[in-house]
């Protein structure tokens, strides 16, 4: 990758830069925060496994769903006011998986969680990209992926330790009221202008939010997205059992979700310079081998770790190079609706993977789920390949 010579970003860029990070790590925390406590949940819901799954299926199919009214939101009345909303939204939803209302009240309050969590990503990547100059935008695109996977890889401690006082619903105690803290604090940043608070000027002959081979790139992202959801499914489960006598099932999974961290700042350097396409698709490409692998060797002492920790790796990496991708082909007064065009493909497309994951583990154990990703993981490959194709030959101008 070519040199880049760092500047101090400038303020409104920072504080973008921190406020979204929060908010990147909420929202993949409540992602996975049900996932975590799932046996346990089950068990005081008095359903099965695959029942639960319809709850987890619920949360990302309602992520998806709420992204193109946010995306709407966020070029109409600024991205700092939908990110500032959405805190809101968390807090409320959090609340209400917190209570007990039986099965159904959890699944629509899971459902509402999932709603919120999919206001942050048009809002929280708009506000980054019309805060920050292209040249750091890749960089800041790392930096933001680094703070999700802070989030993810810190649920399973935080939930596991919220338990232990409050019982499986501790967690979403805790989502909640960080999420109300943290959302006076964007009401504070905003009135003292130290948040971008304005809405981008359209220009005329500005591109739409998909232009040439953005379908394509969808697909991909889309097919990215359902490997994500399966495999945070089912890992959790695989690792049980599997802790040594160093460290404990929670340390284990924080630890392999925290190499998804690595592989976020990882990703925001490879998004610099030319020859991305081509990156992402060795990137994507790369997952059903090891998906393949994983459930081949499930068996072996060391081997689980690895795959597990590598595919984590790899699947986050991806993301900065996607974001940097749209925002290169996207006029920054539809920042907010390319983001959410995203995020409905990839969570609406990927909703169906926790039920059928925990479908497949229930009756078949987790070897065969890989097996399954693996497969569907062949497909976004091939579609990565033909957009590096594409790519190439438009930079050869043919």
């Amino acid at each position: 990758m070519p040199g880049h010579n760092h500047v101090a970003m400038k303020p409104l860029a920072r504080n973008a830069l921190l406020y979204a990070s929060f908010g990147h790590a909420m929202c993949h925390g409540s992602q996975l925060a049900a996932r975590v406590v799932m046996v346990t949940a089950a068990i005081d819901l008095g359903v099965s496994l695959e029942t639960m799954g319809w709850a987890l299926s619920a949360f990302t199919l309602c992520m998806g769903l709420a992204a193109l009214p946010a995306g709407l939101l966020a070029d109409r009345y600024g991205t700092a006011r939908v990110t500032n909303l959405y805190f809101w939204l968390l807090a409320l939803g959090a609340g209400l998986c917190s209570l007990d209302l039986g099965f159904g009240g959890f699944v629509v309050s899971h459902a509402l969680l999932g709603a919120a969590a999919g206001f942050y990503h048009p809002a929280g990547l708009g506000l980054l990209s019309v805060s920050t100059s292209r040249e750091e935008l890749g960089r800041v695109f790392g930096w933001h992926g680094v703070a999700g996977n802070i989030g993810v890889a810190s649920v399973p401690l935080i939930v596991t330790v919220l338990a232990v006082p409050f019982g499986w619903r501790g967690g979403f105690v805790g989502l909640a009221a960080t999420a109300v803290g943290l959302a006076l604090v964007g009401h504070v940043l905003r009135s003292t202008g130290r948040l971008y608070d304005g809405v981008p000027e359209r220009k005329q002959g500005d591109p739409r939010p998909l232009g040439s081979g953005a379908l394509l790139l969808l697909f991909v992202i889309a097919g990215n997205a359902f490997l994500l959801e399966g495999f945070t499914t089912v890992f959790p489960r695989t690792v049980e059992g599997m802790g040594t006598w160093v460290l404990d099932d929670a340390t284990v999974m924080a630890g392999i979700l925290a190499l998804g961290g690595v592989g976020q700042y990882m990703g925001g350097l490879v998004a610099r310079g030319t020859g991305v396409p081509g990156r992402y698709a060795a990137i994507v490409f790369a997952q059903p081998l090891i998906l393949a692998a994983a459930a081949s060797f499930l068996d072996h002492e060391v081997m689980p770790f690895v795959l597990l920790g590598a595919f984590a790796f790899a699947n986050y990496m991806s993301q900065p190079i996607e974001n940097h991708m749209l925002a290169a082909i996207t006029a920054r007064a539809r920042r907010g609706m390319a983001y959410a065009l995203k995020f409905l493909a990839a969570m609406v497309l990927a909703s169906p993977a926790p039920l059928i994951a925990a479908r497949i583990y229930e009756r078949h154990g987790d070897g065969p789920v890989f097996a399954f990703l693996a497969v569907v993981g062949v497909c976004a490959a091939s579609g990565a390949l033909v957009l590096r194709r594409r790519s190439q030959r438009a930079a050869s101008g043919a």
